[in-house]
């Protein structure tokens, strides 16, 4: 029964950040709703009843509920006008807080400005060249403007102020000049881990070419903007688009490879070493929902295995979305961190159900398994997906069977490449053989299934309740799903 009341909290919570997203709530109604849950959770765990725990889950719901309006409230109104009075053409001197993602055409960064001994950031789009890092104190040049919503060809919307919202951005600058004040600012142990992860990504890319170099440093360290727009294109048209972003999968490698390196201390140290390397990871590869997401989880199931309790994974994924939403509201509005939570709810919940309605599929080669994970993720994120890009790979599932099998091979020789050859060059041209090899089978097989005719296709823009009806279905047919299991499991 706790967990029924965590899912509740977590449901409450995110209902509130929503709620307070779209309306203005009073706080003193907000606080009255707050103590009244409180007085009805003490009142009805007086009682065993069954009545009395929906009474206590509905209590838990609208106190979560009245922490995300709360929450959501203080976050929505921080320094979000400091710098109006500075709107147009300006000049603007600031440190870059976090390490500039690259595209072929441009480089994005986040400067943080400090005004009136407040901080303000802004979003800033600028040229490739030259390259800037975490820690250069900049001066920038050019029309500062506020972040607004547009829409797509196709009709779709986008709340792209959310969207810069979650970086703590309300300010965007695009290509302006920009030049270095100074270098080696911020935090030092910031520095060291984004020297290091630099490092690996030149030691790949001084080895493979494109786009094999963009493809495995997408794998290894989720590096954005990696792969060309063609490649890139190619991946979304066959549904592979997500081996590029950071996923659990990297994490969980991470974590367990630096406990077994340290298998030969006491438990209680290769426990706490594991996690540390799993936050230096997700700080390295730049903290993006997902990585957080799934680096929240693995920490979890390290303090689980450390004091030796049940790790229920779909009470932690909760847990863990609960805690990345009070700490930052604006991170509901994040697509990746929609997408993340989905396909890993999706994947814990439906792939065992999956699992037993393909008995028909051999488990050789680890077939089935490989189907109903796939299936599973790709049918809870298919409504979002759908309404965000509006597009439907329709040869997703047979790209996925054959690709997913040897992404822990390509993300495996790509970590060695560039871990080994980053610290002895020499040593690169051999171990890129095998990362070329592998990349080059993904990516010949992405092309393949990207020149199937109809291979992917556009939908058009639909309403938001189409999607929440879709999940509706999707959980009522997962409970139906629970019951009918938990009555043929029980004795007669």
């Amino acid at each position: 029964m706790p967990g029924v009341f965590v899912y509740a909290g977590i449901l409450g919570i995110a209902s509130g950040i929503a709620l307070r997203g779209v309306f203005y709530v009073p706080g003193v109604f907000t606080v009255s709703c707050a103590c009244l849950s409180v007085i009805g959770i003490a009142l009805c765990m007086k009682r065993n009843t069954l009545r009395s725990t929906v009474w206590c889950a509905v209590f838990v719901t609208l106190l979560g509920g009245s922490l995300g309006v709360l929450r959501a409230d203080i976050e929505f109104s921080k320094n979000t006008h400091l710098l109006d009075a500075r709107l147009g053409q300006t000049t603007l001197e600031g440190i870059v807080v976090r390490e500039p993602e690259f595209t072929e055409s441009s480089q994005k960064m986040l400067v943080a400005v400090t005004l009136e001994e407040k901080t303000a950031r802004v979003y800033i789009i600028t040229n490739p060249f030259p390259e800037f890092r975490y820690g250069d104190t900049v001066r920038v040049s050019g029309n500062l403007r506020r972040p607004e919503p547009f829409t797509t060809d196709e009709g779709r919307k986008f709340d792209y102020p959310r969207f810069l919202a979650k970086e703590g951005a309300y300010y965007q600058m695009i290509f302006p000049e920009v030049a270095v004040v100074s270098r080696d600012g911020g935090n030092a142990l910031y520095r060291l881990l984004f020297s290091a992860r630099r490092g690996f990504l030149m030691a790949i890319r001084s080895f493979l070419s494109e786009p094999s170099a963009g493809l495995v440093a997408g794998v290894t360290v989720g590096e954005k903007g990696g792969i060309d727009k063609q490649t890139e294109e190619m991946f979304r048209r066959v549904g592979l688009i997500h081996i590029v972003v950071l996923s659990g999968y990297n994490i969980t490698v991470v974590s367990d490879m630096v406990m077994r390196i340290l298998s030969f201390l006491p438990r209680v140290l290769m426990l706490t070493f594991g996690g540390v390397a799993i936050l230096f990871f997700v700080v390295a590869t730049g903290a993006s929902a997902t990585a957080v997401r799934a680096g929240g989880m693995a920490v979890l199931a390290l303090c689980a295995r450390y004091v030796g309790a049940r790790y229920d994974i779909v009470r932690a994924l909760f847990f863990v979305a609960g805690g990345m939403l009070l700490y930052n509201p604006y991170t509901l509005y994040d697509p990746s961190f929609q997408l993340s939570f989905l396909a890993t709810l999706g994947l814990i919940t439906y792939s065992p159900i999956l699992e037993r309605k393909l008995f028909w599929v051999p488990k050789i080669l680890s077939l089935r398994e490989t189907l109903s994970t796939t299936l599973a993720t790709q049918l809870f994120v298919l409504p979002l997906i759908v309404y965000l890009s509006g597009q439907v790979s329709l040869v997703s599932v047979f790209a996925n069977i054959i690709v997913l099998p040897v992404v822990p091979m390509l993300m495996f020789f790509g970590s060695v490449l560039g871990i080994v050859a980053g610290i002895f060059s020499h040593a690169g041209f051999v171990l890129s053989f095998p990362a070329m090899a592998v990349s080059e089978y993904v990516l010949n097989v992405s092309e393949m299934f990207s020149r199937i005719p109809y291979s992917s296709v556009q939908v058009p823009y639909f309403s938001e309740a189409i999607v929440w009806c879709s999940y509706a279905v999707l959980v009522i047919i997962l409970i139906r799903s629970r019951v009918r299991t938990s009555h043929v499991s029980s004795p007669n």
